[in-house]
């Protein structure tokens, strides 16, 4: 995202930490890794570390996007520091986003406190059944049938909170 949006991409803490006033902090692990001994876990488990404290520090609310969060987790196991953004998160303020080609692969944690979908075509029967599940423990009332048969590039988005649904496309 932070390519799109042409903004420096953060590779130390003092530069996240700097980045604070501007109200956008994006953080690329791959040059930090070397410092977790070329473990991506270990760099992830310290970003969300460094999140949960960030949020601490001002009031308002912070979007943490996570994508393709499948690489972070598992349907048996999340590391705490993600559990703790998902779960804890919302009393200081961060609404988490995250995004997926494989909502099967997910932690309870992250779909357990889902509130928006926003779906994208998706074909595998598996990713389609996961999505179901969500859908259920959401109070969604969707078929995933639907999702199935969108074209490229388009959409459904529901709210869990509103019971709004919205179609569109991006390309």
């Amino acid at each position: 995202m932070w390519p799109r949006l042409l903004c420096p991409c953060c590779h130390t803490p003092e530069q996240m930490d700097a980045a604070l006033a501007s109200r956008w902090v994006f953080f690329n692990p791959n040059r930090i890794m070397a410092n977790f001994g070329g473990d991506p876990k270990a760099a992830f488990a310290w970003w969300c570390e460094w999140v949960f404290s960030a949020a601490q520090r001002g009031p308002g609310k912070k979007q943490v996007i996570v994508p393709e969060v499948w690489r972070h987790c598992s349907p048996n196991t999340i590391p705490m520091g993600l559990a703790s953004i998902a779960q804890a998160g919302r009393e200081l303020g961060i609404e988490l986003v995250v995004d997926t080609q494989r909502p099967n692969a997910l932690h309870s944690s992250i779909t357990g406190a889902v509130t928006e979908v926003v779906a994208f075509k998706l074909m595998d029967p598996l990713a389609l059944k996961a999505l179901e599940g969500i859908f259920l423990s959401a109070g969604i009332e969707a078929d995933v049938a639907e999702v199935s048969a969108l074209a490229p590039g388009k959409f459904i988005a529901w709210n869990r909170l509103s019971g709004g649904r919205l179609a569109g496309e991006v390309f």
